[in-house]
């Protein structure tokens, strides 16, 4: 099959339109080359041909990645790379080659500016989301155009414990009305109802499409009957013709060291034992095995092999299933809690994860009008991790935008790195999309590893002519070195170390031994190395300059928690520190949690003698059996301990859960006695972490007893392995400076100075036969586990091991491991390994089947073709537990020689005025920002439909409310447009007002932006974001501030002041903090502004002139302009060159929003302090003239 040619990625001229679909080999820097596109469509770069018609801004630009983790890094590039660009334009240069492209290129500077600092601006409003934060928002957000209602609807982050409910109804209508012989053989197979929900987990809630399960009749007691009368048939022919077929048998030419006097008559007894019992179970002998045809040929040297027919029938019986009771469950069970989870969900109006995505694949296949509105709001669509796309999402995007030349989605991924099958992530679907692309890119400078170790990766997946098997489809095309890769390598003593170095075991080993051998020369080569570095003898080299290896640079990567586990135990034993980042188990599966909920329920009754003792009892307290004696039989010290439960209680009942526990770690010193425990930071981490999960859910329930019960749910939840939200996931020990032990599709995206893969050459042979049907285009789950289908779906297996294969070996900069030695195991044969059908294996040795001496033969190839990989015997395994170089010097903590100035302080100009007098109204709380703000609004009794600005809720929340809204509202667009009415609802509603007030602030919004505030052509309406400057923090540096020199000052040149009388605080020394509301240019100068919620009365005649000079002086906000005069006159002197007090500063706007009426200049107070006075105040500030 041949496709489009592949095209080398340019971003500066890569086509901004049409489906296109990028590949992106490890290190290439994709999310460099998303960043790099995404500012050519802010800025319309590129020709006719390449750019996008118009430029775009960050709302329009939709970019999509599957974590949150992702789209927050995303989001800070994007941001951060605006900023520079930015900065570049200002100042006409830069160090980074992308940035001068668009220097050279685009000769509008400031243009590019104001493009950008909107942008910047705006970046909260960025369309770059997961797959799921998408279709949520288009579900909700469009609910005309979908057809959907979720005004009712509750989504859920996890559905486990809804789907074990499911299943468990399922289990209770379907097997317990079972015969008592049935139910005990479904419970060989599956124990309890969990283990049925974790082997058909990951097919409940995919998409028909995703997945198909053939139809299967489900009879259980049918199948359960003729299954019994199977074996008693068999039975019935061993009975009648064994004493023939023993003959049979000694007189053959049967292998007879095998087949001896010793054994074969006790596998016949043990078989006739059997075959003499009543037929009420599946179980039949090991022995029975022996006795197949196929087996007994096999064991045959010479062709007197012992024939007949009850030896077929036992190889008929053993080669197919002896029930197919399983494949009937797991089919019926599938197809029947898809339904019964869906109507459950449906009922209780729930959606997850999934659902979103189903539910928006499914309108855009039915609803014409919700395509082309998306296709609207977003004309370019980026996928990030493109490869990780499954049927469904595929689906809603090409729908949406593909055939669409006048929009623009770009698939950016590497199907090499398509590891997430598991999440029901398809490869195929990757396949499909780079038929459909119009053009394919390539991305092939690898900028993340040194030389050796691109070349050397370059040439092991060079090796095998199908290094992805499907060739077709994923080609291998070698990736090229940077240009300063060649500096990179790393020293130990002085050698220049390989890339590759690939420990040699030639003989086959058990997996045990492979993982014991393997783990040893891990550790042992893990001391030579820090061991090293500790005598400055272990360097890497990057340009010319060494940098020690550390601890933290080394990464173990494995495929496996069980793997994880066996490298943590291995290396703690050596006391080398280490730490597991993949970790994804709940934290209330800790048995700390046990020990918290004792604790709990203790506190909650502490009378209870027999609670009590439970929970002192637990490993939290740590007493021993004497301590816990003297306790329970001591009357004093038992009443002792009930008292200080007692006081546990009290703390939990006025202060909370947390708090509580906090005490009793500090009173019994848990803290300390848990450090000292093997395991004893990983036991404080979990119990710090359930103890803020106890006091956040506290607020949700209606007393502690329920928290109690809350708690007891998640630690069953945990204990059943039911899945948990990400907050519950226990949290990583510290990770300083320690070895990182990570799973290989958490260390996807991430890099390492140093890799170790030591148990490579692992694998798992498929257990689910699913595969992909390339006739019926669609994935197959093949219940009946037919022979045919388990070698499709194989296949399937070792193309993902492949591509897991390649990120692990693409994560190390500078040097990577591997453990190589053939296993053995049911695969291997007498003269023949099974090391082809691991992933390495299989590209050492192009997928042949060989012997250890074949895999010697493929390793030396290896070596003569790489010359960044070398072969070594097993290393020098040293026994010796690790030991830090005791000639480090103690650190200690300095300590401090002088005292500390007490008098230094960050202060305000809100402290400072509430220390001259107490508060007259409850309004100026509000706009002092005084921290203790009132809890309730002021009293208001609004008669039915008397809704004015004058009756609405006065106080702090008030004052908040007007500072909020004139904060984030547009003010060039009308208080009537969309956006607005949007921002005016939410604040509303978060003042919980009634949406009666929206006409109120709406008509308040435009009178405001529409007065003229100096009487002429000053509107607020005609200043677009980039002529405004919100929210300016500042903070002033106090040599001394006292009130009488400043009040000197003040009252000499400001009559208000002079009018309002002295300022009582005490002298300032630190910083002076504000925040001025808003900072605005007009004619070039600049305007600072102050907005008041203050109410004078109840119409606009009570805010004149002279009522705001006295509402003013009443309030002290003389004060406030001069301290924000000062600081806008400090900010502009140092921005703007040539700076002119008279020239750029235009003054001083308080505005008391209630009392404006868009005509007059009511609620209008504008002033401009004296140059001169502000020059006093400075010098004043910094320690001159007080």
């Amino acid at each position: 099959m041949t496709f489009r040619s592949i095209i080398p990625l340019e971003i500066m001229t890569f086509p901004l339109h049409g489906a296109r679909l990028i590949e992106a080999s490890a290190g290439t820097g994709k999310t460099f080359s998303i960043v790099g596109l995404y500012l050519r469509l802010l800025l319309g770069h590129g020709n006719v041909k390449t750019r996008y018609h118009k430029p775009l801004t960050v709302n329009q630009i939709l970019v999509v990645t599957f974590t949150e983790a992702a789209t927050a890094e995303l989001r800070e590039r994007i941001r951060l790379k605006i900023h520079d660009v930015r900065m570049a334009f200002l100042y006409n240069k830069s160090n980074d080659p992308l940035i001068n492209f668009f220097l050279e290129e685009l000769t509008d500077h400031q243009k590019i500016v104001d493009i950008l600092l909107n942008a910047e601006r705006q970046m909260d409003e960025a369309a770059i989301y997961t797959i799921h934060g998408f279709c949520k928002r288009m579900l909700t957000q469009n609910v005309f155009e979908s057809g959907i209602d979720f005004s009712d609807t509750n989504f859920i982050t996890d559905d486990s414990c809804l789907k074990f409910q499911v299943i468990s109804d399922y289990w209770r209508r379907n097997f317990y009305s079972l015969p008592q012989s049935l139910l005990n053989e479904i419970k060989k197979i599956w124990s309890s109802p969990i283990d049925l929900l974790n082997q058909i987990n990951n097919y409940l809630t995919m998409s028909q499409r995703s997945i198909f399960i053939e139809e299967i009749n489900f009879d259980l007691l049918e199948l359960h009957k003729s299954t019994l009368k199977r074996i008693e048939q068999l039975k019935v022919l061993w009975l009648k013709y064994k004493d023939s077929c023993l003959d049979l048998i000694w007189n053959s030419g049967i292998n007879k060291s095998i087949y001896n006097k010793n054994n074969l008559p006790k596998w016949f007894s043990a078989i006739s034992s059997w075959s003499l019992t009543e037929t009420r179970e599946y179980n039949y002998p090991h022995a029975l095995h022996r006795f197949a045809q196929n087996i007994l040929i096999k064991t045959t040297s010479n062709s007197n092999a012992p024939i007949h027919f009850m030896f077929s029938a036992i190889e008929d019986f053993l080669t197919n299933p002896v029930s197919n009771i399983k494949t009937q469950i797991v089919a019926h069970a599938i197809r029947h809690c898809r339904i019964l989870l869906a109507k459950e969900k449906n009922e209780k109006q729930l959606l997850s994860f999934d659902d979103l995505i189903i539910q928006l694949s499914n309108s855009v296949d039915t609803q014409p009008l919700l395509v082309k509105k998306i296709r609207t709001i977003y004309p370019i669509a980026m996928i990030d991790e493109f490869q990780d796309t499954d049927p469904v999402q595929y689906n809603i995007f090409s729908r949406i935008y593909l055939n669409k030349p006048e929009c623009g989605l770009f698939m950016i991924g590497d199907p090499k790195q398509a590891i997430y099958s598991f999440r029901g992530a398809d490869i195929f679907t990757y396949i499909k999309a780079r038929k459909e692309a119009i053009s394919h890119y390539t991305m092939s400078t690898n900028w993340r590893s040194s030389s050796e170790m691109v070349m050397a990766v370059n040439q092991i997946f060079s090796s095998a002519k199908s290094p992805f098997i499907y060739d077709h489809y994923i080609p291998f095309l070698p990736v090229k070195c940077s240009p300063d890769a060649h500096q990179r390598f790393w020293l130990i003593n002085g050698d220049r170390q390989p890339a590759i170095t690939c420990w040699f075991e030639h003989k086959a080993v058990k997996k045990c031994e492979y993982y014991n051998t393997m783990l040893d020369a891990t550790s042992s080569q893990i001391k030579k190395i820090l061991t090293a570095s500790q005598q400055g003898q272990a360097n890497f080299l990057c340009n010319n300059k060494k940098v020690p290896i550390q601890a933290s640079d080394i990464a173990i990567l494995v495929r496996t928690a069980n793997e994880a586990q066996i490298i943590k135990e291995g290396l703690e034993k050596q006391a080398i520190a280490c730490v597991y980042l993949s970790n994804h188990n709940s934290v209330f599966s800790s048995t700390i949690a046990r020990d918290i909920q004792y604790l709990i329920k203790a506190v909650l009754m502490p009378e209870n003698t027999k609670v009590l003792m439970a929970s002192l009892a637990t490993n939290l307290f740590s007493l021993d059996l004497n301590e816990l004696s003297n306790i329970n039989s001591n009357e004093i010290l038992l009443d002792k301990v009930i008292d200080e439960f007692k006081n546990y209680r009290k703390i939990l009942i006025k202060y909370g859960v947390f708090p509580m526990i906090r005490s009793v770690m500090t009173q019994r010193k848990i803290a300390e006695y848990l450090l000292k425990q093997v395991n004893g930071e990983r036991l404080l981490i979990d119990l710090m972490h359930i103890s803020e999960l106890l006091q956040k859910s506290n607020k949700n329930l209606t007393s502690n007893h329920a928290l109690l019960r809350w708690l007891v749910e998640k630690i069953s939840n945990a204990e059943k392995g039911l899945t948990c939200i990400e907050e519950e996931v226990q949290r990583i020990e510290s990770d300083r400076n320690l070895i990182k032990i990570v799973t290989v599709h958490k260390a996807k995206g991430l890099e390492y100075n140093l890799v170790f893969l030591p148990f490579i050459f692992s694998y798992r042979r498929a257990s689910e036969y699913v595969y992909y049907d390339e006739e019926e285009k669609k994935v197959i789950l093949d219940i009946e586990c037919k022979d045919n289908t388990f070698q499709k779906a194989d296949k399937k297996r070792l193309a993902e091991d492949l591509r897991l294969l390649y990120v692990a070996l693409t994560r190390s900069v500078y040097g990577c491991f591997i453990g190589v030695s053939p296993i053995q195991n049911l695969d291997s044969s007498k003269n023949k390994t099974s090391v082809h059908l691991s992933a390495i294996g299989y590209l050492l040795q192009d997928g042949k089947e060989g012997d250890t001496d074949h895999l010697a033969e493929s390793l030396k190839f290896q070596v003569n073709h790489n010359p960044g990989l070398i072969v070594l015997k097993l290393p020098f395994i040293d026994k010796n537990v690790f030991t830090t170089d005791s000639s480090f010097e103690e650190i200690n903590s300095k300590e401090l020689k002088r005292s500390i100035n007490q008098s230094w302080s960050i202060t305000s100009y809100s402290k400072l005025v509430k220390q001259n007098f107490s508060l007259k109204r409850n309004d100026f709380v509000n706009d002092l920002n005084v921290i203790h703000i009132q809890n309730e609004l002021v009293d208001l009794e609004i008669k039915k439909n008397k809704y004015s600005i004058f009756t609405f809720p006065r106080g702090a929340l008030a004052g908040v409310f007007f500072h909020n809204l004139f904060e984030k509202i547009e003010f060039t667009q009308s208080a009537f447009s969309e956006r607005n009415i949007s921002l005016i609802k939410e604040l509303i509603e978060s003042m919980q007002l009634e949406l009666d007030w929206l006409p109120i602030i709406q008509d308040l919004i435009t009178t405001v932006l529409s007065t003229p505030l100096n009487g002429k052509e000053l509107l607020l309406n005609q200043k677009p974001p980039n002529q405004r400057l919100i929210e300016l923090e500042f903070f002033l540096p106090i040599e001394m501030l006292s009130a009488s020199s400043f009040n000197k000052i003040a009252q000499h040149y400001d009559s208000l002041s002079f009018q309002a009388g002295n300022l009582n605080f005490q002298t300032a020394i630190g910083m002076l903090k504000g925040i001025i509301d808003l900072v605005f240019e007009h004619q070039g100068k600049y305007y600072l502004l102050d907005w008041k919620s203050t109410y004078l009365g109840d119409s606009s005649s009570y805010y004149h002139k002279q009522a705001l000079k006295d509402a003013m002086v009443e309030y002290r906000y003389d004060f406030q302009y001069q301290i924000y005069s000062l600081a806008l006159h400090r900010f502009l002197r140092s921005r703007i060159g040539n700076y002119s007090y008279e020239e750029y500063f235009g003054g001083v706007y308080y505005l008391f929003v209630r009392g404006m009426d868009g005509q007059s200049d009511h609620g209008v107070f504008y002033v401009k302090p004296e140059l001169e006075f502000l020059e006093d105040l400075d010098n004043l500030i910094d320690g001159f003239n007080h």
